[in-house]
């Protein structure tokens, strides 16, 4: 209790002040902070925490992992080329790795893709090329050179013993995670790709990927084939298609391309034909040489072919003009005189009306039918 210093008894009872009208202590009260002090304290600490402390802290611990992963695919991709450098041998058969890997005519940078192999094709080796590249044999497409990276020497990845199935992609691209429900992306699968299963978890399937590794993709989108069994030709295989083959309407141009995400119509062919039970060679020539002959019937005053009177799923070979022999594009027939293709220098694939191009239905040099 607070002592009084001075003052006497009557100044007591009346609370004892002084001149001015304060009392006189002898012990005096502490000092309080103003009410509002502390949460002012505590919003300013807040908001360094928040924009100057944690994004500090954010961007070392992102540096730091950026830095890990860079190191770790680095060294990933060291061992990779490694091991496919002391494995592979002329006269092996190794598989293609990636979801689509190019094939070359040759080992030099001026080397044109010429098409590529999806997803578990075997290749047969034929030599090796410095320590980068490799000479292959692909059926239904003959030599070619490939990335040593790209491919794989464990066939046990294809081997049908102990499979659920084989999925073959029917939709444009498939995406292979890491993990059943959540994970990150290890590649994209085109259509026509054959994957192998050895489980399935309600909607989701566990994939064989080379070297032991696994990986995850839903059954939306895919036909769920027995282990040994043969891609089924389908009732309407015609109609269907035309169909796989509008999945590219709109896709960049690229030559040898296999995917939607780039490809040319020896490409188109190829990949729409496979998923509904055929298999084609792979380049414009060789396609153009196999299947039923379709009748080419001309219009009597233009003697022009006349595009109407083909049929739908009728594919198209033109040459060059220059030289008659010499396949450079191809066009599906859609409907009457429509037809998809790639026209001149076109950057994607389009439907365009053949009544309106006279000039290159006089370069046509047959039209083939495949599936009569």
């Amino acid at each position: 209790m607070a002592q009084y210093l001075f003052g006497n008894g009557k100044d007591k009872e009346k609370g004892s002040k002084r001149a001015g009208g304060k009392p006189i202590y002898l012990n005096k009260p502490a000092r309080r902070l103003p009410p509002w002090m502390l949460p002012l304290g505590l919003t300013v600490l807040l908001v360094l925490l928040i924009f100057v402390l944690l994004p500090a802290l954010l961007r070392t611990q992102s540096d730091s992992n950026k830095a890990s992963e860079g190191a770790g695919m680095e060294a990933n991709a060291q061992l990779e080329q490694a091991a496919a450098s002391d494995s592979v041998k002329v006269g092996d058969m190794v598989i293609s790795a990636s979801g689509e890997l190019p094939i070359y005519d040759g080992a030099d940078r001026n080397a044109v893709r010429i098409s590529g192999a999806l997803f578990g094709e075997k290749m047969e080796v034929l030599g090796l090329v410095g320590d980068r590249q490799l000479k292959i044999r692909l059926e239904g497409l003959g030599e070619g050179y490939v990335s040593r990276s790209g491919v794989s020497t464990d066939l046990g990845t294809i081997r049908k013993d102990g499979l659920k199935g084989r999925a073959l992609v029917l939709s444009p691209l498939k995406r292979i995670m890491s993990h059943g429900i959540a994970g990150s992306l290890l590649m994209e699968a085109p259509m026509g790709s054959l994957l192998y299963a050895d489980a399935q978890v309600e909607k989701v399937l566990r994939l064989r990927l080379p070297d032991g590794k696994e990986g995850w993709m839903n059954t939306d989108g895919i036909q769920l084939l027995a282990p040994a069994e043969a891609i089924p030709v389908p009732a309407k295989a015609t109609e269907l298609f035309v169909s796989s083959a509008m999945n590219f309407y709109g896709s960049r141009v690229i030559p040898g391309g296999l995917s939607k995400n780039g490809a040319d119509m020896a490409g188109v062919i190829f990949i729409s034909a496979r998923v509904n039970g055929l298999d084609l060679p792979r380049t414009l020539e060789a396609q153009s040489r196999v299947g039923q002959e379709a009748d080419i019937i001309r219009d009597v005053s233009t003697n022009l072919p006349r595009p109407s009177l083909f049929r739908a799923g009728d594919v198209l070979f033109f040459h060059s003009g220059e030289e008659a022999d010499k396949i450079i594009t191809a066009a599906m027939m859609i409907d009457r005189s429509r037809a998809l293709t790639i026209l001149n220098n076109s950057s994607e694939i389009r439907i365009i009306d053949l009544d309106d191009q006279p000039e290159l239905l006089a370069r046509l040099s047959t039209a083939r039918r495949y599936f009569p």
